[in-house]
């Protein structure tokens, strides 16, 4: 498995902040690669990752919208932090 780095996160993350609130038809290079840095991070098992990913399937932001796949992400991230705390 290639492992992410934090730094690559952090990218991601602020790649897919920005653009949520413009969410359009059109996707970038650079949204696509940000979702596949998420995808990384969320298979590491990184919450805050999946939650976000969540958020991109749902709005459609760097990816297809995909709500079934939405809902697990979200899902997957609150079952998480409800075990946790």
């Amino acid at each position: 498995m290639i492992e992410i780095t934090d730094v690559q996160y952090e990218y991601a993350l602020a790649r897919i902040e920005e653009l949520l609130p413009m969410v359009d038809d059109s996707t970038s290079a650079n949204d696509k690669n940000a979702v596949e840095l998420l995808k990384k991070a969320a298979e590491q098992e990184h919450v805050k990752a999946m939650y976000v990913l969540g958020l991109c399937y749902d709005n459609g932001t760097g990816t297809r919208k995909n709500i079934k796949k939405a809902i697990d992400f979200c899902l997957i991230r609150a079952i998480i932090v409800f075990i946790i705390e």
